[in-house]
């Protein structure tokens, strides 16, 4: 006969592992059994969105790392440019200071000093010797209307007080070294106060814009009156010699208003 224990043992298993035709789990077991398949899929749908996220992530970085070398990069560069130009401003400087030096009573300029005059929109070179240069600054002060003594009211007048073009003021000696015929010269300093291409778009109805260049020292902008006076004349009438006066005015662009 059986012992108590064993027939106690298998009526507990027969309460876990339902029998044949026994009845089905109580509702809530059912609800539970589902809701725990529902965490289950969400735990995989966060385990995927985890893995998604870490990738884009490790892809952001290797983006930012590349971008922040490429920025690095790109400063060295700038700041290479800017010590260039910056050294390249105070030549130009140390060259102008030179260059001036005869107009505030220093020593004149060295004889023979060779300048160049380039367009910088179409073909055309030229050489000359520098007889004399200066700088001007036109401010726009006039006498205040109620001004009536000597020495008055000044009023400082301007559309835009911050943008006070530089003129500077050439004498050049023709022709160029190498040369006893100033009439090519004449030609090209003529060329400078003519339109690029009369025929061409509208920005090129224009006279060029030009660069000034002595030694280290040079001057970007566009003419704005030029004066040719004949030396001497050869027999046939060719000119062996000339002096040409340029007054440039400092542009970084210029454009067409028709």
């Amino acid at each position: 006969m059986p012992s108590r224990k064993v027939i106690l043992l298998g009526v507990g298993l027969l309460g876990i592992f339902p029998q044949s035709g026994q009845a089905a789990d109580p509702p809530a077991i059912v609800a539970l059994r589902q809701q725990l398949e529902a965490l289950e899929v969400k735990v995989a749908q966060l385990a995927a969105s985890l893995a998604a996220a870490q990738s884009a992530l490790a892809t952001e970085t290797a983006l930012r790392s590349t971008a922040d070398t490429a920025l690095q990069t790109g400063v060295s560069g700038l700041q290479s440019s800017l010590a260039s130009e910056t050294a390249a401003r105070m030549q130009g400087d140390a060259a102008l200071q030179q260059a001036l030096s005869g107009l505030s009573g220093g020593a004149p300029l060295p004889a023979g000093t060779q300048v160049v005059l380039n367009s910088l929109e179409n073909a055309g070179t030229l050489t000359a010797t520098l007889r004399r240069m200066n700088f001007e600054k036109k401010l726009p002060w006039k006498p205040g209307e109620t001004s009536t003594g000597d020495p008055g009211e000044m009023v400082y007048k301007a559309t835009n007080p911050g943008i006070l073009p530089t003129v500077l003021f050439v004498e050049l000696a023709l022709p160029g070294p190498g040369s006893t015929d100033a009439s090519p010269a004449i030609a090209q300093l003529q060329a400078l106060t003519l339109p690029i291409n009369p025929n061409g778009s509208e920005d090129q109805k224009r006279p060029p814009r030009v660069k000034f260049m002595m030694g280290a020292f040079a001057f970007e902008g566009v003419v704005s009156a030029l004066a040719i006076k004949a030396g001497e004349i050869g027999p046939n009438g060719e000119r062996l010699s000339a002096t040409a006066e340029v007054t440039l005015i400092a542009a970084w662009h210029a454009r067409f208003d028709p």
